[in-house]
């Protein structure tokens, strides 16, 4: 495995930044151990907890990280198959370690799953015109101090 595909170049600095392919494989990761950690607990409603609460993790982390991405498009592309990727496999675990469907449980998890969703793209939507406000503002700073 290229290990330099994990990391991308930062817009406004020095560094690197996590791609979305290492935030996908990191949030997996954490979310497994907590669904085994917790499986043997007697909630089933533990691993569509764990799911929820990552999903929600990796759309904030992901689209903060989004403002400083120096490939803005590119870092978008992955964002998105990297949440399609997590819906469909950390549903999956959830329902493999619970037992519970998508469609079952005290809080209809598919309801939850679409909340999570919407709330991703709002929040991408959000970061995206941060970083448009962002370059706007630093080529018209550029274009005064060239005059």
């Amino acid at each position: 495995m290229n290990w330099k595909m994990l990391f991308i170049d930062n817009q406004f600095g020095k560094g690197k930044i996590p791609s979305p392919i290492a935030q996908v494989l990191g949030i997996f990761g954490v979310a497994l151990l907590m669904m085994l950690a917790g499986g043997f607990s007697d909630s089933a409603n533990w691993s569509w907890m764990v799911a929820g609460a990552m999903l929600m993790l990796y759309a904030l982390i992901n689209n903060l990280l989004s403002i400083f991405a120096a490939q803005r498009m590119r870092y978008y592309q992955f964002s998105i198959y990297g949440t399609m990727f997590l819906f469909v496999a950390l549903g999956g675990l959830a329902q493999l370690i619970s037992g519970q469907s998508i469609f079952e449980g005290a809080a209809n998890n598919r309801s939850i799953f679409i909340v999570l969703l919407l709330a991703y793209f709002s929040l991408m939507g959000l970061a995206f015109m941060l970083r448009s406000l962002a370059d706007f503002m630093k080529a018209k700073d550029e274009e005064i101090h060239k005059n």
